[in-house]
């Protein structure tokens, strides 16, 4: 028992690839970063894109 729940852990704590991530504000000011802005577009290398609003 103790074996496989060893094994499970060690499946889960592959090391990740890093890569460059493209980070695009979309707020009130165009081209900079700014604490009004109301979300954040992350587009990973392969195209993968994560629309993140954290809300107020």
């Amino acid at each position: 028992m103790a074996v496989a729940a060893a094994a499970m852990v060690g499946f889960g704590m592959a090391p990740a690839d890093a890569a460059n991530v493209k980070i695009t504000p979309l707020g009130s000011h165009e081209g900079e970063f700014c604490r009004f802005d109301r979300a954040m577009i992350f587009e990973d290398p392969d195209g993968t894109r994560i629309l993140y609003d954290a809300g107020r």
